[in-house]
């Protein structure tokens, strides 16, 4: 092969794979996530491509997010939220001929309810995905799985019923609690008022009505005290407990040089135990091994930290 034939086969060796990469496909996803009625703001969105955890994202305030996954891998969409059971949705985007693919695809909005985590009830079902997205060559499009939906329709109607008979009952006591804090907010009964407002917080804690209150309450009561402005210290390690009604929240801040991390812990009252990182579940092992370097008595790093405990 001559000089010019060898580069005139590297250029379009070379052009070939530029043209690939400038081609690249993509697939449009977006909807909302809920509970029930309420928007649900701040779920985490993990997205695995091919078995790996590749991307987290948050939906915005109304619930509502939006991304675009690139076509020709596996993807799972985990949708998980803190005292929440999570969901899991795969979209494979696979198996498109090349002579077909297009610059993007779009799907039907996505509408994932996410319920909150019940005492006692089975919920190895979402393990799993709920449900499948695949690509249907004969219209060229993305479409629900409907061989894989009717697989587990069955065993995800019996686990709704359940989900759906825990809302009613938890609607009762969120209206019980709301009628009680009504009343004793007419009556200036703040303090009260307060306690109730907050129980029905813990039993949904989507609701926007009695965390206005709450704010309204803390108001009045001249509880809002305007915080100074101020530098946080290079190295910053501070525990807050927020003892609820119905659960306690060990919140331990981490901050180290320009990095800060949040880790939580979430006792319910019922004895399940949660864990995270930057809002992102971890295992106890992690949290132990994590934080408790720094929070020690005395304190193995040699730093000093500060608790405070907060009871509603």
């Amino acid at each position: 092969m001559t000089l010019f034939k060898y580069i005139f086969a590297f250029q379009l060796v070379l052009f070939t794979t530029l043209s690939v990469i400038a081609e690249e496909s993509y697939l449009k996803i977006k909807g909302q996530v809920m509970e029930d009625r309420y928007e649900m703001d701040g779920c985490n969105i993990i997205i695995s491509k091919n078995g790996v955890h590749s991307v987290h994202t948050m939906s915005k305030d109304n619930g509502e997010f939006e991304f675009s996954l690139i076509i020709g891998n596996d993807y799972l969409i985990t949708f998980s939220r803190e005292g929440y059971v999570s969901k899991i949705i795969n979209i494979n985007t696979r198996n498109i001929p090349s002579q077909t693919l297009k610059p993007e695809y779009a799907f039907e909005e996505i509408n994932v309810d996410l319920f909150q985590e019940i005492p006692d009830l089975d919920v190895s079902l979402l393990k799993k995905p709920i449900a499948k997205i695949n690509y249907n060559k004969k219209k060229d499009s993305f479409e629900w799985d409907m061989v894989y939906n009717n697989t587990i329709q069955k065993q995800v109607e019996d686990l709704w019923y359940k989900v759906v008979k825990h809302r009613r009952m938890l609607q009762q006591q969120y209206g019980g609690y709301m009628e009680d804090a009504d009343g004793k907010f007419e009556l200036k009964e703040y303090v009260t008022a307060r306690v109730d407002y907050v129980d029905a917080l813990d039993v949904q804690p989507l609701a926007k009505e009695p965390k206005e209150k709450i704010k309204l309450i803390d108001i009045l009561l001249g509880r809002v005290i305007e915080k100074p402005v101020f530098k946080l210290p290079k190295n910053e390690f501070t525990e807050n407990i927020y003892k609820r009604s119905k659960k306690t929240i060990t919140r331990r801040i981490i901050k180290e040089k320009s990095v800060r991390t949040v880790y939580q812990r979430v006792d319910h009252r019922y004895g399940a135990t949660f864990y995270f990182r930057n809002n992102v579940p971890i295992t106890e092992l992690m949290w132990g091994s994590e934080t408790d370097f720094y929070f020690s008595e005395p304190s193995y790093s040699g730093t000093s930290y500060r608790t405070t405990i907060f009871a509603d």
